[in-house]
């Protein structure tokens, strides 16, 4: 057995627990997430072969109720204890790309559980400027990738797929996720992505492909929209499994995400310094005024 904890604040904390065959799953999230390791027994999710499952006794199943069933894995939630078992066929974990994608599927409980509680997931790139972090969102192969790549030091890149932004105090904070498809496509077999490093959001920008650099605020019932759209594409196939009540949450946190932090859509060209737009626009100034971008 082995079980890993993201460290993050407030109701955000999250366990994930291996059984089995299946602590090899754990131990990969584990190096890609950079998570610690726990003695805790009790977790949020825990993950198991099915040969373990169907030794457990009817009664330790019986509050289990069927959340997602896909070839063969499936994926049960206790609502009493609000809890997640995942289950799945050892015959598919010897395949790479495979483990991959069951890893990704660990994380969409809790991805539900930020939903449920104010968070957003988000289909984004973040970099972060000083201790200022900003997103980049934009659909497939609108380049997101290529721009948050672009931007010199003292920029620094954090992520360029998905990223989490969570309320705090002061306002929101952006956590970078992983890239699967660095995995998939094994492009990173020792990639990893510090998720429990958070940096203050300053700025969301709505990538779009232009043949000028430039910054215009972005209204905001667009903006708003935008955003949640952005986070209904993490969301992937699960986005059918996600109830009304859920769906209304979730669009309340992108509105009130969008009132607390300043909204721009971002027209990048293919060869310009798309940075200074995007530092001209943020204005970020020290406790003394002084301008830092």
């Amino acid at each position: 057995m082995l079980c890993c904890k993201l460290n993050l604040p407030g109701v955000f904390g999250w366990r994930i627990k291996g059984i089995g065959k299946c602590v090899g799953l754990v131990q990969e999230l584990k190096q890609i997430m950079q998570l610690s390791q726990t003695s805790e027994d009790a977790a949020e999710i825990t993950v198991m072969p099915r040969s373990y499952y169907d030794s457990l006794p009817e009664k330790d199943c019986s509050d289990l109720r069927i959340f997602y069933s896909r070839k063969a894995v499936r994926l049960f939630h206790d609502k009493h204890l609000n809890t997640w078992l995942m289950v799945v066929p050892e015959d598919i974990l010897g395949d790479r790309k495979t483990r991959i994608v069951l890893i990704w599927l660990m994380l969409k409980p809790f991805y539900l559980h930020c939903f449920s509680n104010g968070g957003l997931p988000v289909h984004a790139a973040s970099a972060s400027f000083n201790g200022y972090g900003i997103i980049i969102a934009a659909s497939g192969d609108t380049g997101k990738t290529t721009t948050v790549r672009r931007l010199p030091y003292p920029w620094k890149e954090l992520g360029d797929d998905n990223v989490l932004l969570l309320p705090h105090a002061d306002g929101y904070y952006l956590y970078p996720l992983p890239t699967w498809s660095e995995f998939i496509y094994s492009r990173g077999h020792s990639a990893s992505w510090n998720i429990e490093k958070g940096t203050k959001l300053t700025g969301i920008f709505f990538l779009e492909q232009s043949e000028q650099d430039k910054v215009k605020c972005t209204m905001s019932p667009i903006a708003i929209m935008s955003l949640y759209q952005s986070s209904m594409e993490v969301s992937g196939e699960l986005k059918k499994d996600i109830s009304g009540e859920l769906n209304t949450k979730i669009f309340v946190t992108a509105a009130d995400i969008i009132s607390k932090v300043p909204a721009f859509s971002l027209y990048a060209s293919l060869n310009g310094k798309v940075w200074e737009s995007i530092e001209k626009e943020l204005q970020i100034t020290n406790e003394s005024g002084e301008i830092l971008v």
